[in-house]
């Protein structure tokens, strides 16, 4: 992703690609059709989705908590290749709620949480209980495959739905640090 002046932005490789238009250049049977490529500008992304801008990513750290290592792997590669810091990944929430509580370690103190619902030792709804009542203003993403108790739903900033994509993972990131 490309930042230029005047709030173009070019968005590349992990989000969405440059939309191609076609113009018809001459009519009739050797008509042929000319790709146009469309520059994506904050005015022209669609409104219903939030598309990552360089500058709010950076520097934005985030915690991991899954116990399958090879999702935990590709959520740590998500993260990174969007422009984040991946602050630590661990696989259970009784590890992240520890090492939120006791991190002294300023530049390691995580913004958001990507937690799983089903876990050893420590589950997320517990996790994310820890964490609001040490850190309340971290953001909590709960990533699931499973129906989440209703009474549960509100410790969340977001919830994500596995399987999900790289594109949805990002969205939540930036709607859970809008506040929406």
């Amino acid at each position: 992703m490309v930042l230029f002046s005047k709030g173009v932005t070019v968005i590349q490789d992990y989000q969405i690609r440059p939309q191609i238009k076609t113009d018809v250049v001459n009519e009739g049977p050797k008509a042929f059709r000319h790709p146009r490529r469309i520059l994506l500008t904050e005015d022209t992304l669609p409104r219903n989705r939030s598309f990552p801008l360089p500058e709010v990513s950076k520097g934005i750290k985030i915690a991991i908590a899954e116990d399958e290592k090879s999702i935990q792997n590709v959520y740590s590669l998500i993260i990174q290749n969007a422009g984040f810091v991946l602050a630590k990944a661990f696989d259970n929430g009784k590890s992240l709620s520890e090492f939120v509580g006791t991190n002294t370690d300023f530049s390691l103190e995580p913004d958001i949480v990507i937690t799983d619902l089903r876990m050893p030792v420590m589950d997320g709804i517990e996790a994310a209980k820890v964490i609001r009542a040490i850190k309340p203003k971290i953001k909590i993403i709960l990533a699931t495959a499973y129906d989440v108790p209703a009474d549960s739903v509100i410790l969340f900033d977001a919830i994500l739905r596995k399987p999900f994509g790289k594109k949805e993972m990002i969205e939540a990131v930036y709607r859970s640090l809008k506040g929406s």
